[in-house]
């Protein structure tokens, strides 16, 4: 693959793109070994830039661990563009930042700084949105950006979307149109991904939905999945009149599996990319050859959250609080706390060829399930589980 060639004499900028291109190299060599101390930074760097959401102001949405996820962020940082300035070389050399906050990032203040600050030197930001909020002025902030926005919709209708979320259907698929249309069609930066989490009450949308996009001129469709161990406060609700009962929404592994063909004929008959990630995220960190740890993501990716560092996306409990990391010196407590004694286990485990405590508990893991649906033997503590059913 070769990637689009821009030349320029500016030193800063070479540096920088030196320095991450040197990073990532040793990275990839520590994961290899299955180094448990890191003496590189994760090039993979996630981060938390906003707390609030113009949806849950009023009624958060149907499966969203809202309430919980801000009882976590009590007390951490906020991560504006001068906190993450002060991460030092776990800003500078990451590849890739991906926002993963529960709120609507399009809605701060300094969206505009974060989005120029997380792109420079061609470096890739990615956020999620419910696309309500992808105003002009907002939209006129990515255009040309590399940048990949995932637009969560879930539906394929209005009556379908406001079982989950809200009212406000149409004004979301207006704003994917514009944004697809003002960055010059797909294939054209920012990225435009739209994600539907499938669901007992939406699987016949899957076809509608996937139609729908494809005529918005959307770069990609991801495809995602509950979990049962997510945190709900309550898990029976009346949504604007529909009773959505999470346990019963959630769809099996098996289920899953059985789901997964049909989502990649829908996008190959419209023309459209897809992800689907029960599927692709275990296929994406398993290991590629003999040797190497069973996942790469605590190596090669640093959760630094509001909820606290975690060491994967589908970590519940932070494996480091914030209160037990040095804030003061911020870039020097980052790296104590990548290199504590629980991330140094779970690289052990990992590079072991074995699932450590932390990922046995963290049972919505595509890799843990996918070791389960096949009834791989696994280990914590010793004791071997049964193969699953």
């Amino acid at each position: 693959m070769l990637g689009e060639a821009v030349f320029h004499d500016d030193g800063h900028l070479h540096d920088l793109i030196a320095g991450r291109h040197a990073n990532a190299v040793l990275n990839q060599v520590e994961f290899e070994r299955g180094a448990e101390v890191l003496r590189s930074a994760p090039p993979m760097l996630r981060i938390t830039i906003s707390r609030t959401c113009n949806i849950a102001n009023e009624v958060a949405c149907a499966y969203c661990s809202w309430d919980w996820a801000k009882r976590m962020e009590t007390d951490s940082p906020d991560q504006t563009p001068d906190f993450l300035m002060r991460l030092g070389r776990f800003f500078d050399d990451a590849l890739a930042i991906n926002d993963c906050s529960y709120g609507e990032p399009p809605l701060e203040k300094q969206f505009g700084r974060t989005v120029e600050m997380a792109t420079e030197g061609g470096r890739v930001f990615e956020f999620t949105s419910n696309g309500q909020t992808l105003s002009a002025k907002n939209r006129a902030k990515l255009v040309g950006r590399p940048a990949r926005v995932y637009v969560s919709v879930d539906a394929a209708t209005s009556a379908g979307y406001k079982r989950y979320r809200d009212h406000r259907f149409d004004l979301i698929v207006e704003n994917l149109t514009a944004l697809a249309a003002e960055k010059g069609g797909r294939g054209v930066l920012p990225e435009l991904i739209v994600s539907f989490i499938i669901m007992a009450s939406n699987v016949a949308e899957i076809e509608p939905f996937v139609e729908l996009m494809a005529s918005v001129g959307v770069d990609r469709l991801c495809f995602r999945s509950l979990y049962l161990e997510d945190r709900m406060d309550v898990r029976r609700i009346n949504h604007y009149g529909y009773k959505f009962d999470y346990d019963r929404e959630c769809l099996n592994f098996a289920q899953l599996r059985e789901i997964g063909p049909r989502c990649r004929e829908a996008a190959r008959r419209a023309g459209v990319d897809v992800t689907v990630e029960w599927d692709d995220f275990a296929v994406n960190n398993m290991p590629n050859a003999a040797g190497e740890p069973l996942c790469g993501e605590p190596w090669k990716t640093a959760y630094l959250l509001n909820r606290g560092l975690m060491p994967c996306c589908y970590g519940r409990d932070p494996i480091v609080k914030w209160s037990e990391i040095n804030t003061e010196n911020l870039a020097s407590g980052i790296e104590a706390a990548l290199n504590s004694t629980p991330m140094r286990d779970l690289r052990r485990d990992l590079a072991s060829g074995r699932l450590g405590r932390y990922c046995e508990a963290t049972t919505g893991c595509p890799i843990v399930r996918s070791l389960a649906a096949k009834g791989a033997q696994r280990a914590t503590v010793g004791v071997e589980l049964e193969p699953a059913e």
